[in-house]
């Protein structure tokens, strides 16, 4: 997905990018016991889902201490944040949102709706197709949407996922 976003993106931030979504962006929703596999996450119940939030800050404080990759720190922080502004942890919208963030934030939605997890099975490619598209501006920045979409237009064999 960020190799398609015409951005002066660096290939080692790319790289950074794929670490965050691959190993510091856990399936925590899952840990919600006796949930339905197929209720949406915004049906979570408040109590349960605010200490759930709290995931991008600690992995934020985490990683900040790695100097090397500071991206990994502000993809972890942002990667929740909304276009529109009613994200968390600390309600960025539009452009104020980090790109990486922005990126793995419709990066990790792709997965989410795209893999086994305890509170869901893998929907149908036309159905997370329509998700993000629904969702362009008002949970996803459009243009990186846009790219998603494309990618998986791509995808006729829907392996993307796999």
């Amino acid at each position: 997905l960020a190799c398609n976003v015409h951005t002066p993106l660096r290939r080692d931030v790319i790289l950074q990018l794929l670490l965050i979504a691959f190993l510091f962006l856990p399936d925590i929703i899952g840990i919600v016991a006796g949930k339905s596999r197929n209720a949406p996450v915004c049906d979570l119940i408040d109590n349960i889902y605010d200490p759930v939030k709290e995931h991008p800050v600690m992995g934020y404080d985490i990683l900040k201490n790695v100097k090397e990759l500071p991206s990994l720190a502000v993809g972890a922080r942002w990667h929740h944040e909304r276009y529109n502004g009613r994200g968390y942890p600390d309600g960025l919208s539009g452009e104020s949102i980090p790109l990486e963030a922005r990126i793995i934030g419709v990066a990790d939605a792709y997965d989410a709706m795209t893999s086994n997890r305890a509170y869901s099975s893998v929907r149908p490619q036309e159905q997370v197709r329509a998700e993000i598209e629904r969702c362009k501006g008002s949970q996803f920045d459009p243009v990186i949407a846009d790219v998603m979409i494309s990618i998986m237009d791509d995808d006729k064999d829907y392996r993307l996922h796999e």
